[in-house]
């Protein structure tokens, strides 16, 4: 081969696909054929598309919409669709049940384990003349004076439950009647919050919860901010999309950031939520505490937050309540049953 022929680009190919298993084509004919009684070209459709027994408990309807992009093919989308919303009903059920188990029975074990270790401490007797002192919190400027002020102790808790925090195993999610019964939320205020909220509904938001008025007390003493009551303002704002199971979007990250500024004007938008940038031939992603925050929890806290797939908000949507949300998102799930 000359050294001609070997700069000359190679052909143009397509990509190369990986053809579904045999055993993947099977479970799926015995779950479309045998059990839903679909045509077999919808089977067909379904394995040229690569759509396995996994896909049918995570398919969303846009991507109904496109396996079933053929008009003719309408009766079957239809089945197809209800069939889809009983397997994600049943498969939801299951996971919450399986995690009650769970539950119960961790706290079983504990409980076992008090029993056989009983406490053998006397009982520390506290004189009348020796009030009790609250713990302080331990922050991460310990050399800064202004946090040494007696109005900043309080009991020691932890910025990932405060004692407004209902934990989702507690109450778990049902379907009663046909209606899909949300958990309560983590802050029982925000229920009654518009999601796009404003400068005075954060105001509310936070006096609602422990974390949140320790925020307010520490920004109205000192009119700034560290990096532990920053931590604090986030996660009051973050767990309330987490336990409602709404997508905490960038164009939301954004409008928080702005209300943040106007509710704290020494705090800068920028930290909470900068938006990506292009300089040049270089590009930087979004990045910000809210983000950081609403990735973290999400990660940390699988077994608190819902496992369905947050629900993505239009500019309509937003003007909604965390409550009204709540039930539109229930009746999109179990979607007629």
């Amino acid at each position: 081969m000359s050294d001609k022929d070997s700069m000359e680009p190679p052909p143009e190919e397509g990509i190369e696909i990986e053809p579904m298993d045999e055993f993947d084509c099977l479970e799926l004919e015995k779950t479309i054929i045998n059990e839903w009684g679909m045509q077999r070209s919808s089977l067909n459709r379904m394995i040229y598309c690569g759509i396995t027994t996994r896909c049918l408990e995570l398919i969303q309807d846009a991507e109904v919409n496109e396996l079933f992009n053929d008009p003719r093919m309408l009766g079957q989308k239809i089945v197809f669709k209800h069939r889809v919303k009983e397997l994600q009903t049943n498969v939801l059920l299951q996971q919450v049940g399986s995690r009650k188990r769970r539950h119960c029975s961790s706290e079983m074990s504990f409980n076992n384990k008090l029993d056989d270790n009983p406490p053998n401490a006397p009982a520390m007797i506290l004189s009348d003349s020796m009030p009790q002192q609250p713990k302080k919190i331990k922050l991460e400027d310990e050399d800064d004076p202004l946090l040494t002020d007696a109005s900043l102790l309080e009991p020691e808790q932890s910025l990932e439950a405060s004692d407004q925090a209902i934990r989702l195993h507690d109450h778990l999610p049902a379907i009663q009647n046909g209606t899909l019964v949300k958990p309560t939320t983590a802050n029982a205020l925000a229920g009654n919050l518009p999601i796009r909220i404003s400068a005075e509904g954060l105001r509310q938001l936070l006096q609602a919860s422990r974390q949140g008025q320790w925020v307010l007390s520490y920004y109205g003493t000192y009119h700034s901010m560290n990096r532990k009551i920053q931590a604090a303002l986030t996660h009051c704002i973050v767990e309330q999309f987490l336990v409602y199971n709404i997508m905490f979007s960038h164009r939301l990250m954004r409008h928080y950031a702005h209300i943040i500024t106007q509710l704290f004007p020494t705090e800068c938008a920028e930290v909470y939520y900068k938006p990506a940038q292009t300089l040049g031939w270089k590009r930087t992603c979004a990045s910000g505490k809210l983000m950081d925050r609403w990735a973290n929890q999400r990660m940390r806290h699988k077994d608190r937050y819902p496992q369905q797939r947050p629900r993505i908000l239009d500019d309509t949507s937003d003007q909604r309540t965390f409550a009204e949300m709540s039930l539109v998102i229930g009746q999109h799930l179990i979607g007629g049953l």
